[in-house]
């Protein structure tokens, strides 16, 4: 069933490879970041916040479909600039691959 497959790449789980690189019913990943904000201001009496930050991050990812075995992990680390507005993120940033490829990606919501 296609609605039980798991795709892993892009800039929503392992960035850096392309997107839906890695496909299986089953996977796993990993992803490691520290935000740090530079500006941030209230847009509401409700407490909400909008502002713009830097990051750092790590990921690390495998999709696999039952009966094979787990292949080498998809694997990038990388840095970029993110803009909160309310419920959404937007996010740039360069990542590169443990083979030393680098991508830059865009993204239009929260990565977790």
């Amino acid at each position: 069933h296609l609605d039980n497959v798991c795709f892993l790449g892009g800039a929503q789980t392992v960035r850096g490879h392309g997107l839906d690189t890695r496909e299986g019913d089953a996977a796993w990943l990993l992803t490691v970041e520290y935000r740090l904000p530079i500006a941030m201001m209230k847009i509401s009496p409700q407490g909400d916040v909008a502002g713009v930050g830097v990051h750092d991050f790590g990921d690390a990812g495998d999709a696999w479909f039952d009966g094979a075995e787990a292949g080498r992990a998809l694997q990038s680390w990388g840095a970029g600039m993110h803009l909160n507005m309310d419920r959404v993120q937007v996010r740039f940033e360069a990542a590169r691959t443990i083979g030393g490829d680098w991508s830059f990606e865009f993204g239009d919501r929260m990565t977790f």
